[in-house]
């Protein structure tokens, strides 16, 4: 066999290869300081959806996050990973100005998610997730209260959407929306139990090649003729 020959059947191979395997496809938060820029907190005595009408601490600024997502085409899946470093939410509550969050990580598998195609991308209905990370109350000068875990707590992901995948997407994403992501907030005995919704846009990056494309790439390089002179 040729060289020639050879080197069209090993890039063959190669794709082959990876198309077999690499179903998932992970998109990586850009740093540009988007990231959490909506969200409250109510008692959880509030009335069904009253929760943001009776907000008492509201998030009022853009707080950069980190993190990726994946998309599993094959089971039209996503999964999501990204950590919030910090972020601040002033409002009033039993001597409490201010609630600010450090180290959060959300993190969820098994979305289901519908792909129409064109760089777009959605996930379908809510699914549940995690959040840990920490939080402490201050009346804006000192803290007051913690820093206290967020132990593991189970809390609902929704209103997923990506846009312009095909090079620097937009995505969106709403975390507690449903009102069980639950924080004692309060210097009174164990404080008072608040609902809390944290909502997400970011921009992604489409994945860097892999390295079995890199090296396809090459060898269809080496393979192609070259013009004489």
């Amino acid at each position: 066999m040729r060289f020639r020959e050879l080197l069209v059947t090993l890039v063959a191979t190669i794709s082959l290869a990876g198309s077999a395997t690499a179903t998932t496809t992970t998109f990586f938060v850009v740093a540009n300081g988007l990231g959490l820029d909506d969200g409250h907190a109510c008692l959880s005595s509030a009335g069904a959806g009253l929760c943001a009408a009776e907000a008492m601490f509201t998030v009022d600024s853009t707080f950069q996050i980190s993190g990726s997502f994946t998309f599993d085409d094959v089971a039209n899946t996503i999964g999501i990973d990204i950590t919030l470093a910090t972020a601040t939410m002033p409002g009033a509550h039993d001597g409490i100005t201010e609630i600010v969050f450090t180290s959060v990580d959300y993190v969820v598998t098994g979305m289901s998610a519908f792909d129409p195609g064109g760089g777009s991308l959605f996930g379908l209905g809510t699914t549940t997730g995690s959040i840990t990370g920490f939080y402490e109350q201050s009346d804006g000068i000192s803290t007051l209260v913690g820093p206290d875990a967020i132990d593991p707590m189970s809390s609902l992901f929704s209103a997923f959407s990506c846009s312009g995948l095909g090079g620097v997407g937009l995505c969106g994403l709403t975390v507690g929306g449903s009102r069980d992501f639950n924080l004692d907030v309060g210097t009174t005995g164990s404080g008072n139990s608040f609902d809390f919704v944290h909502t997400f846009n970011f921009n992604v990056v489409i994945p860097e090649p892999t390295t079995g494309s890199l090296l396809a790439l090459g060898l269809v390089t080496l393979a192609l003729p070259r013009r004489r002179r």
